[in-house]
This record gives structure tokens, sequence and C-alpha cells, in this order.
């Protein structure tokens, strides 16, 4: 990856993975997500999510990568209610309260 995060959501679909929240070395959590086409061994940044999210999990879901659950930086612990959709054909991120 461009840089240093742990745990962070993962998702893959058709030769792409992408990756998403988590936090920094330095613990900072993270709002940056990344995808990585394997067949052309090539990181591209995604538009910044909505919310940053440490400890969420991802899925691909149809034609969407899902991040869900997670916390804030000043929640730690508090898992959100939350969760935010990735539309691959639209490139941009949806938020979905109260998932």
């Amino acid at each position: 990856m461009p840089s240093c995060r742990s745990f962070f959501a993962a998702g893959a679909v058709d030769g792409v993975e992408f990756v998403a929240g988590g936090h920094d070395a330095n613990k900072n959590v993270l709002s940056t997500a990344w995808k990585y086409d394997i067949r052309a061994d090539e990181w591209t940044e995604l538009p910044g999510m909505n919310e940053e999210r440490d400890e969420c999990v991802g899925i691909v879901v149809g034609s969407e990568f899902w991040m869900v659950s997670g916390y804030a930086t000043q929640a730690e612990g508090r898992f959100m209610k939350s969760a935010e959709s990735f539309g691959l054909g639209s490139g941009d991120w949806r938020l979905t309260q109260d998932a």
C-alpha cells in the first residue's frame, strides 16, 4: 500500500482490492481509501470518505464497496451505527445512518 495503516476495511472484486479507513502508524484514524488493480499492479487513491473509521469492516456487495461500523478518533471504542458505500461505477461515497 502507498502508506502504512492498520485495522482497515478491505474488499475485492474483479481483480481490484479496496482498502479504507483504519489508522496510521501514529494511531491517527483515517478517512482515506485506495484501490489496487492487481493486473496493472497500480494503486489509485479514492475520494475521501464522509467519516473517519477505525476498526471497520469491509465487503463488496454488487457494485458497491461497503464499510461498516468502526469509530472516530474522539469516540475510541464506541462503534458507529452507520455505514458508507463506495459506488464502483459512480466513484462516490454515500453515508447511511443507523445501519
